[in-house]
């Protein structure tokens, strides 16, 4: 048997005319078995989704990039290998023979193979095309494998087996046809402003330099055709934003309440007649609509555009464009294509609003909640904008008394291992697992990989306390107590790291006061969970930090940690990226 596959051949299958071939990526144990693709259980998976949108397994084409099943099932095991290399070439050749109307790349390896692609999460229901051939339509999903795993990822899945469907009856792409004005001036300026000033309903988006109140352009869209993008450099382009902003036109946004605040910040005034009648910010916001309409589904506007549009992925390609700094900006950024970004953005808000307004509409229950859910953006608005009062000597001391506990922590911690132990470290893993230093049982991931994460060391407390419950001898009963104390206080000296990195020190870790000038913490408030509770996040110009999460607990301030403060700061310049809380990213841009 080869070192990296079985040598049992596993053979395409169904009607070679099919309009629909599904390529995966290798047989499984199942399909190695009975020597046919899909047929284990997330091809069962496939089977049945397909079977419930009325189509049955027997009508499309079933093949994988490799005929052999992997050794250890692990595909990285075929890279390089004879046997992936014919099959991918095999593939090729029946595509080029019977150019079927969809390509279906199931997961990451097979979209790379067939479109140069990567991402399956980014490129998934985005109607592209085939490498080799661009007149053949190509429409990726999840590999079933990967939604037997995850079981949230099956509704998406759905969706886009739906369209994969309703694609096989045409060759043709049949992409959106949009209309960009880049940046007008003059004339053109004036021309388009009286336009969109005139419009009943326009989608408006912005981009800033990340991290900032810079905003960079501003654009409009008053239908799915026409993109308007200002570029506010001068007073009559700002303007020109701001009368378009001011006028009688209801306001469509997507995850508004970032624009509406910046927009705000920088001096400008949204005015929304009609929505202000029904108690809203503004008239729409697609995230919003989307969480009343499916709150177990993701709203970014990437999403929405791949389930409710024709618009192929450009999130990526966009944002690349998008500067950290106004230096960078100015020197280093293409601008014309950010530009045109911002422009698609508010294109395809307005066509996922259009699809939004009867869905609402249709259910009798959901007027009633998009409404509530709207009229919470001006409190979440006024919230974040107030902000928290710092009481800067208060947080000084707070610093110092922290700074000093964990520098109490981990003298013990360092004396318990015998080594000084950084709780962060990769070296963490080898003095907790070799057999030479603590010698506790090896954690793994998932995936295999060796792990010192915190349910890992959650999980050798739970260890360690079970031996102490077998254990007689007293010098056993001790061993078993050093290992559980450096257990816990990996753990203590973690909590204290994070408090202080995320929430207690007078920067975040790219260096960014968190308290704006007004001497305040802000926040971003927002409805995004399943339960329809509020998140927050740090603010819009990367102060800030997520206010709900800030810790509640009461810090005792014994006077001997203060004395160990001084020694302990030293300790800070160990912080990084673990000890920081995961901020939420921009994904409802």
């Amino acid at each position: 048997m080869p070192s990296n596959h079985y040598n049992v051949f596993v053979p395409d299958e169904g009607p070679t005319d099919s309009k629909i071939l599904f390529v995966g990526e290798a047989p499984g144990s199942d399909d190695h078995e009975q020597k046919r693709p899909f047929i284990g259980t997330s091809g069962q998976i496939l089977t049945a989704a397909l079977s419930n949108l009325g189509v049955e397994r027997e009508e499309v084409r079933l093949a994988n990039l490799c005929h052999y099943r992997p050794y250890q099932n692990k595909f990285e095991n075929l890279i390089g290998s004879d046997a992936l290399k014919e099959g991918i070439n095999l593939l090729h050749q029946y595509i080029k023979l019977v150019k079927p109307y969809v390509i279906v790349p199931l997961g990451a390896q097979p979209l790379e193979a067939l479109t140069g692609k990567t991402g399956i999460g980014k490129w998934r229901g985005s109607i592209i095309s085939y490498i080799h051939d661009e007149s053949i339509k190509v429409i990726p999903t999840y590999h079933p494998a990967a939604v037997l795993r995850d079981s949230t990822l099956y509704p998406t899945f759905k969706l886009d087996l739906r369209r994969i469907i309703e694609d096989a009856h045409f060759r043709e792409r049949n992409l959106p046809i949009r209309k960009y004005v880049i940046d007008p001036r003059g004339i053109d300026l004036e021309y388009w402003t009286q336009e969109l000033c005139g419009a009943r309903e326009l989608a408006v988006d912005i981009e800033t330099v990340t991290g900032s109140q810079h905003i960079l352009s501003v654009a409009f869209s008053p239908s799915k055709d026409l993109g308007v993008c200002i570029v506010p450099l001068d007073e009559s382009r700002k303007s020109a934003i701001a009368r378009i902003l001011s006028s009688p036109a209801r306001k469509i946004f997507q995850f508004g309440t970032f624009d509406y605040r910046q927009l705000t910040d920088n001096g400008y005034q949204v005015i929304d007649a009609e929505a202000q009648e029904l108690g809203r910010l503004y008239w729409w916001d697609t995230m919003v609509a989307q969480h009343v309409l499916a709150p177990e589904l993701p709203r970014s506007l990437g999403y929405l555009t791949s389930v409710m549009t024709r618009e192929p992925y450009y999130k990526t390609e966009g944002r690349s464009n998008i500067p950290s700094d106004t230096k960078s900006w100015s020197s280093k950024a293409n601008k014309e294509a950010l530009y045109v970004y911002n422009a698609k953005d508010t294109c395809c808000t307005f066509e996922i609003y259009e699809q939004q307004v009867p869905e609402i509409n249709h259910d009798v229950l959901h007027p009633d909640t998009f409404d509530f859910e709207m009229s919470m953006l001006e409190t979440f608005d006024e919230m974040g904008a107030a902000g928290m009062f710092v009481d800067e000597a208060r947080r000084q001391l707070l610093e110092e008394v922290l700074v000093a506990r964990w520098a109490k922590r981990q003298f013990v911690l360092d004396r318990l291992c015998g080594f000084v132990t950084n709780v962060h470290s990769p070296k963490l893993a080898k003095i907790l697992y070799d057999k030479d230093k603590v010698g506790l049982p090896l954690r793994k991931t998932r995936e295999g990989s060796v792990t010192t994460k915190e349910d890992a060391i959650v999980g050798l407390i739970a260890f360690c306390k079970g031996k102490l419950d077998e254990v007689v001898r007293e010098d056993t009963i001790l061993q078993w107590k050093v290992k559980l104390a450096i257990c816990e206080t990996i753990l203590e000296i973690r909590g204290i790291r994070k408090n202080l990195s995320s929430y207690i020190l007078a920067q975040n870790k790219k260096g960014i006061k968190r308290a704006r000038a007004d001497g305040r913490v802000h926040s971003v408030y927002k409805i995004t969970t399943e339960t329809a509770r509020t998140a927050s996040s740090k603010y819009h110009d990367g102060t800030g930090f997520n206010a709900q999460t800030l810790p509640r607990d009461p810090v005792d301030i014994p006077e001997e940690l203060l004395t160990l403060a001084t020694e302990g700061v030293k300790l800070v310049l160990q912080l990084g990226p673990d000890d920081y809380d995961i901020e939420e990213g921009d994904e409802e841009d």
